[in-house]
């Protein structure tokens, strides 16, 4: 008696198992297919701007002494601006164009998806903020998720007393500051001009050597230890 009994418990287990293992699958597969689904949707409600004109939005650039750069923009300082930040934003995006202004701190971003034939121009003279230190960062995105990078570069020579830059731009940028603070050893190879004194953060696996740019002239070279 117990053996037919055993047979018959190890057969009802069985049973048991494949049909839970069956509902995981098919959960999997609805999920799956959920996720496509919102995917999907979230790229056909992108703002389309393909052959639209541009128009101008602008924000004071006086007092700002952090400037955020979020992907699909590219931050150009320009010399011969006056004491605004200019954005040329395509027309059907305007609407979703962030410029938050927290303090000294601005942000640069869309409130959604937006897509873009070519990077968003954020043009301003960042001699003119009346501070004696700027910091610029570039928010990148994880590779793939978009198809512009935030960037920034230089029509002229950017003079303040300190600057601090993060995230590696793909053009070159021009200084002329006291005092220049990094994260990234490789935003060396797409800086000119001269800095009297470069701070870089040592991190692990930073690599030195080569890094160092023939076209930046500068004093004191400083490695400092990660907070």
């Amino acid at each position: 008696m117990k053996l037919p009994f055993l047979i018959y418990l190890s057969v009802f287990v069985i049973l048991v198992a494949v049909d839970i293992s069956l509902k995981l699958f098919r959960n999997s597969e609805e999920s799956y297919d959920q996720q496509k689904v919102e995917l999907k949707g979230r790229y056909e409600r992108a703002v389309q701007t393909a052959g639209a004109p541009t128009v101008r939005k602008k924000v004071a650039l006086a007092g700002i002494q952090d400037l955020r750069i979020s992907p699909g923009f590219l931050l150009v300082h320009d010399e011969h601006l006056g004491d605004s930040i200019v954005v040329e934003v395509p027309e059907p995006a305007a609407a979703n164009l962030v410029l938050e202004r927290d303090g000294e701190q601005l942000t640069v971003d869309f409130d959604r998806a937006v897509r873009l034939n070519a990077p968003v121009r954020v043009r301003a003279n960042l001699n003119n903020t009346g501070s004696s230190t700027l910091r610029v960062e570039l928010q990148k995105a994880y590779a793939g998720r978009t198809r512009f990078q935030p960037d920034f570069t230089t029509k002229s020579s950017l003079t303040i007393p300190k600057l601090t830059l993060i995230g590696v731009p793909s053009q070159a940028v021009s200084i002329d500051v006291e005092t220049l603070s990094l994260l990234e050893a490789e935003y060396l190879k797409f800086l000119r001009g001269r800095a009297g004194t470069v701070e870089l953060e040592a991190r692990m696996g930073v690599a030195i050597d080569g890094t160092l740019s023939d076209r930046l002239a500068y004093g004191d070279f400083k490695l400092l230890s990660p907070d």
